[in-house]
């Protein structure tokens, strides 16, 4: 899975936990710290974006909807991509195990990004023309950032 994919893959679970607790619970709350901060990521950049706090309700309300169908797929594609790995770490190289593996992640992750536009399509409907061109000003500075990091790497592998 791509990087960029990664982000969005864990903004939108995050955006669960985000609008599924009140922002007045404190961050103390004996949860992990990878879940606040995802949940102070996503509110951040909600609220760059402008998101009224109804609207922030909204959202969270439909990323419980389509949680049902997403969190499986989630679990299958963590799953898959472990199994992969396995693959890829044996001591003797199967190419075709490999190659079927790969197919069946791939199948997996198509599911999952369908699942996931469908639920950008409904939360599409609760920003604003103005909140959606930040959303998508705040989806650039993540690609640029992520362009940065691959040119570092590479820059830092060939020399």
């Amino acid at each position: 899975m791509q990087i960029a994919s990664k982000w969005f893959l864990g903004l939108a679970l995050g955006a669960a936990a985000l609008v599924a607790t009140p922002a007045s619970v404190p961050a103390a709350t004996g949860e992990s710290p990878a879940r606040d901060e995802m949940r102070t990521l996503i509110r951040s950049r909600l609220t760059e974006a402008g998101f009224t706090t109804a609207q922030k309700i909204e959202a969270g309300r439909i990323v419980r909807r389509h949680a049902p169908t997403v969190l499986p797929l989630v679990r299958q594609w963590l799953q898959e991509r472990r199994s992969l790995r396995d693959l890829m770490q044996a001591e003797r190289l199967d190419e075709a195990a490999l190659r079927a593996q790969s197919t069946r992640l791939g199948q997996v992750q198509t599911e999952l990004h369908l699942q996931a536009a469908r639920a950008f399509q409904d939360l599409r409907r609760v920003a604003t023309p103005e909140q959606q061109a930040k959303l998508r000003q705040l989806e650039r500075e993540v690609r640029a950032k992520v362009d940065s990091r691959l040119e570092r790497l590479g820059a830092w592998l060939t020399s």
